[in-house]
C-alpha cells in the first residue's frame, strides 16, 4: 500500500473515533464514551477538564441522566503523524425538550489523538463553545430555560469530577 493510502486509512480510522464518541453518549453509553480516550484522556470544557476515564465515565453518567438528544460532529480536519494526530471539528449538540427540539450547543472540538494497540482514542479533547461576536462573555447555550437546566446540570458535574484551568 502508498503511504497516501495509509494516510486516508488512519483519517478514516479517526472519523470512526469520532462517529463512536457520538453514538455512545447519544446512547447512554458512558462504558463506550469514556473508552474513546485513553486511560488518562481529558476532556476540557468552560476552564475545566475531566481526567482519566473513571471520572470520563462518571461524567457520561451524568449527562445520561438529563441529556437526550444528538451529537453531530462535522468538518473534521485532522493530521497524521506516525501515532499521533491533531485536529478540529465542528460541534452541534440538539436536546430533545417538551417544547421541540433544541440547540444545547455550538462549537468546535480540538484534538490531541494517540493511537494505541491499534486503535485511535483521544488523549486530550477541548470543546470551544461559541460565544456572541458582540460579547464574548455571553454563553449562548443559557439564554433558553430548558437549555440552561441541562447545562447547569452539566456543569455542576464537570466541577464536581474536573479541575479548573489556570488562566496561564
Amino acid at each position: 500500500m502508498r503511504p497516501v493510502d495509509e494516510q486516508w486509512i488512519e483519517i478514516l480510522r479517526i472519523q470512526a473515533l469520532c462517529a463512536r464518541y457520538c453514538l455512545t453518549i447519544d446512547t447512554q453509553d458512558g462504558e463506550g464514551w469514556a473508552g474513546c480516550f485513553t486511560e488518562d484522556g481529558a476532556f476540557e470544557f468552560d476552564g475545566w477538564v475531566i481526567r482519566g476515564r473513571p471520572a470520563l465515565r462518571e461524567y457520561a453518567d451524568a449527562h445520561a441522566r438529563v441529556v437526550r438528544g444528538r451529537h453531530l460532529t462535522t468538518d473534521l480536519l485532522y493530521e497524521v503523524d506516525g501515532d499521533v494526530a491533531t485536529g478540529r471539528s465542528a460541534s452541534v449538540v440538539t436536546l430533545a425538550t417538551a417544547a421541540g427540539y433544541k440547540i444545547l450547543g455550538s462549537g468546535e472540538y480540538q484534538d490531541r489523538l494517540i493511537k494505541q494497540d491499534g486503535q485511535w482514542r483521544i488523549a486530550y479533547r477541548r470543546l470551544r463553545n461559541d460565544r456572541l461576536v458582540s460579547d464574548p462573555s455571553v454563553a449562548v447555550n443559557v439564554a433558553d430555560a430548558d437549555v440552561a437546566a441541562v447545562v447547569g446540570h452539566l456543569l455542576a458535574a464537570e466541577r464536581r469530577l474536573g479541575t479548573q484551568m489556570s488562566d496561564t
